[in-house]
């Protein structure tokens, strides 16, 4: 699989979550797949990962799906210069749990806050949900121009 569009899988992950939204990124990997038994193992690799308002370069890891059972090993998130490891597995079904482990082994502080686009200590409370933001609307502006001049007439005073 190469250069595959990610939120295309969004209706095939066991679990998922719509308050995750948007899921976006390029996946590519070299992935086993059994439809009969409905397993999935593999190395992946997801370029410009975005999951709710997390962001990232980079993702690369091993992942295995078998009985109700989603495992990631060797993940590895690159946010420019930082590399965080990502280990970790999901128990889907009716009580789905999660287990993860995760190791900030070069990672700056910065940068990781900046891909979960975390601003202030209100941001945090809303995991990796996508905040409202506001609109175009809320902006004062005021327009300057001459809309009822010729074309000319416009480009010269833009000039200015």
């Amino acid at each position: 699989m190469q250069d595959f569009p990610v939120a295309v899988l969004e209706n095939f992950i066991p679990g998922y979550n719509p308050n995750l939204q948007p899921l976006a990124g390029q996946i590519s990997g070299d992935l086993a797949i059994n439809l009969d038994q409905f397993t999935v193992v593999g190395d992946v690799a997801i370029a410009q990962p975005r999951v709710g308002r997390a962001t990232a370069d980079e993702f690369r890891g091993r992942i295995n799906f078998a009985n109700g059972v989603a495992t990631l090993t060797d993940g590895e998130l690159f946010l420019d210069d930082s590399r965080i490891s990502l280990s970790g597995n999901l128990q889907t079904g009716n009580n789905p749990q999660f287990q993860t482990q995760i190791s900030f082994d070069s990672a700056r502080i910065q940068k990781i806050l900046q891909a979960f686009n975390i601003f202030g200590y209100q941001d945090l409370s809303s995991g990796l949900q996508t905040p409202e933001l506001a609109g175009a609307e809320v902006l004062q502006t005021k327009p300057i121009g001459l809309p009822n001049t010729d074309l000319l007439a416009q480009l010269e005073f833009s000039r200015k």
